[in-house]
């Protein structure tokens, strides 16, 4: 049953952060439509690499931390508060 628990717990947690990826994710690139069109095409690659690289900084600490909740069969609160700050119940877990 433990076993069962733990996998549960891991499956959860890849849901979620990909859920959460996801949406931030589809937050960047909307930005990156709006403000892309008054740049050149250098600048925009520039910035392309450098809002993914800071959404992957943004990302890596909270990830951790339900990871390290789900280690220790503590996750339902944390990933309830991201479901609940991100809106992220009706964003799908795997990229389209």
């Amino acid at each position: 049953m433990e076993d069962l628990r733990e996998r549960n717990s891991e499956m959860e947690f890849s849901a979620t952060a990909q859920k959460l990826e996801n949406a931030l994710e589809q937050l960047r690139q909307e930005e990156m439509r709006r403000y892309g069109k008054k740049l050149k095409p250098e600048e925009t690659g520039l910035l392309e690499e450098m809002t993914k690289s800071l959404l992957q900084r943004v990302l890596r600490q909270p990830l951790l931390q339900l990871q390290a909740a789900c280690c220790r069969g503590e996750t339902g609160p944390l990933m309830d508060s991201l479901t609940e700050l991100f809106d992220l119940k009706d964003h799908p877990a795997a990229t389209a």
